[in-house]
């Protein structure tokens, strides 16, 4: 027929908008139609092309969407449609410092612990920037029992008591296995630091202790959420800032691992002031 075209004369589909798009697919039960955002799903992921744009995904504002009520039961539920790395909730403190926590990995712990394993759905939440407040991580340049002997964990006990209490209400207590310095160990925390391996994907500067951790899949795709500024939207203005890690050098006594102004494995001395970065589990 005249000015119909055929199949092969169609443009290839270069991308799809999630929410609007619709397909037509063809079934044994005859020719349905579909919604991109339910594809995505189907096929395991909510956004197929997110491993090669999330350096340009800005993220959804989950707050508008959901209450931190109704986003824990949606995870629970272990529906992750319409969730994305990089969606992300803005939180104030009671100290009146606003934080933006976005989705960094999607069941990163499932299963892992040892007298508490994470059977249930979760989602793992850190900031785009570090607090406004630098820290030391130790009084002294000493890295001597790693992170379980570091300021660190009685410090964000202290951020924690901070958060609004939909928040705090909302965030497990995850078995952690830390890299304490030549050796590991298992702890409880709600607010921590994020290891060398949750970032750059692998030990660069600590021991094979880090393996306790796993690579957060937010850092893997892409720097930009590696790249941080000191408060609130600071690194979209161009601030950049050297921020802790949980992990000790192996080769020092001195130093722990950090991530440099550019988005690379670092290390500073343990009585440096350096940005905080506290991530949790939803």
């Amino acid at each position: 027929m005249q000015g119909k075209k055929s199949f092969f004369d169609l443009s290839p589909l270069q991308g799809l908008t999630r929410d609007t798009d619709v397909l037509a697919i063809e079934t044994a039960d005859g020719t349905r139609k579909v919604l991109a955002s339910d594809l995505f799903s189907m096929l395991g992921g909510d956004n197929l092309y997110l491993p090669r744009s999330l350096a340009n995904y800005e993220g959804k504002n989950l707050g508008e969407i959901y209450t931190p009520q109704e986003f824990k039961s949606k995870v629970e539920s272990g529906d992750f449609s319409g969730l994305d790395l990089g969606d992300y909730f803005d939180i104030t403190l009671t100290t009146n410092e606003k934080m933006r926590y976005v989705i960094s990995g999607f069941n990163t712990y499932l299963n892992f612990g040892d007298t508490a394993a994470l059977t249930a759905p979760h989602v793992i939440m850190t900031p785009v920037d570090c607090m406004a407040t630098t820290k030391q991580m130790k009084a002294t340049n000493d890295n001597t029992g790693g992170y379980a002997g570091s300021l660190m964990p009685a410090y964000l006990e202290t951020v924690l008591a901070t958060f609004p209490a939909e928040w705090k209400n909302i965030m497990r207590s995850i078995r952690r296995l830390e890299n304490n310095k030549g050796t590991w160990a298992w702890a409880s925390r709600t607010l921590f630091l994020l290891s060398e391996t949750e970032v750059h994907g692998s030990p660069v500067w600590s021991d094979g202790y880090d393996g306790g951790t796993r690579p957060l899949p937010l850092y893997q795709f892409s720097a930009r959420y590696r790249i941080k500024g000191l408060g609130f939207g600071s690194s979209a203005k161009g601030s950049r800032a050297l921020w802790w890690l949980a992990s000790p050098l192996a080769a020092y006594t001195t130093y722990f691992c950090s991530v440099g102004s550019l988005g690379d494995s670092s290390r500073s001395g343990a009585s440096d002031s350096r940005g905080v970065a506290p991530g949790f589990c939803v």
